[in-house]
C-alpha cells in the first residue's frame, strides 16, 4: 500500500515500550517475515499523535474552505497509522506516521495531510516532545526530517502538486505539470469545465514554478 510518512528520528526507552513479536507466515505459520525493522509496540503513543493532530486541524481549518475540504473528508477517513520501529543494519530509531494513499486515489490529499503533520509539529515541537519523552521516546533534535510540498488550490478539484513534466505519461487527461488525486479525475474526467482548469494551471507553469508558494490553507 502507498503512503506519504513523516519521520520523528530518537530513542527508545525499552522500560516504557516494548518490542513487538515477529509475526510469522506461510504454511502454518512457521516461517518469520523477514523486516529490516524491529517493530515496537506503539503504547499512547499512536492515540497521542492522532487524537492532538486531529485536534489540531479542527481548530486551525475552516471546513468550509474549498479547497481543503477534501483532504479534511481524508483524514476522516482514519488514513493515519503511527509506528515505532528500529532500522535492522544502522540501529536508528523513529516513530512513522504513515499517510495511506487509498490504493492511489488520493495521493495529493495524502500529501497534503502529511504536510499539515509536519506545520503542527512545528508549531508544538516542545510540547509534542515532551509527551512523547513521558510515553518512552526521546526526540533526536538533529533528525528532523521535512518534507518540503508546495501545494496549488484549485477550489472543488481539492488541491495540486507539481509534478516532473518527464513523469507525466503521453496524453495526460488534466495537466502537463501538476496532479490532483484520482480520485477527483475519476469525478471530472468529463467535466469541460475541469479539464480547462489544468489547461489554465499549464498556462501559469512559469509563475507558479517561479515563485514556488504553497497556497494550502496553513500556508497563505
Amino acid at each position: 500500500m502507498s503512503t506519504n510518512i513523516f519521520y520523528i528520528f530518537g530513542n527508545v526507552d525499552i522500560t516504557k515500550i516494548s518490542v513487538k513479536k515477529e509475526k510469522k507466515t506461510g504454511i502454518f505459520f512457521k516461517k518469520k517475515v523477514n523486516k529490516s525493522y524491529l517493530e515496537y509496540s506503539e503504547n499512547e503513543i499512536k492515540d497521542y499523535i492522532v487524537e492532538k493532530f486531529h485536534k489540531y486541524i479542527e481548530q486551525v481549518i475552516d471546513e468550509n474552505v474549498k479547497s481543503a475540504k477534501h483532504v479534511l473528508d481524508y483524514l476522516e477517513s482514519s488514513s493515519i497509522d503511527v509506528f515505532i520501529r528500529k532500522d535492522k543494519i544502522d540501529e536508528s530509531e523513529y516513530i512513522q506516521v504513515h499517510f495511506f494513499t487509498c490504493a492511489g486515489m488520493t495521493e495529493v490529499s495524502s500529501k497534503v495531510a502529511c504536510h499539515w503533520f509536519q506545520k503542527w509539529y512545528v508549531a508544538n515541537y516542545n510540547e509534542i516532545n515532551s509527551n512523547l519523552k513521558k510515553y518512552g521516546f526521546t526526540v533526536d533534535e538533529e533528525f528532523i526530517v521535512e518534507n518540503n510540498y508546495f501545494f496549488i488550490e484549485t477550489g472543488d478539484y481539492g488541491y495540486a502538486i507539481f509534478m516532473e513534466e518527464l513523469e507525466c505519461s503521453d496524453g495526460y487527461l488534466w495537466s502537463n505539470y501538476f496532479e490532483v488525486d484520482n480520485s477527483i479525475l475519476s469525478m471530472y474526467k468529463r467535466d469541460k469545465k475541469f479539464l480547462e482548469y489544468g489547461k489554465e494551471l499549464d498556462k501559469q507553469y512559469d509563475m507558479i514554478i517561479k515563485e514556488q508558494k504553497c497556497q494550502c490553507v496553513l500556508c497563505k
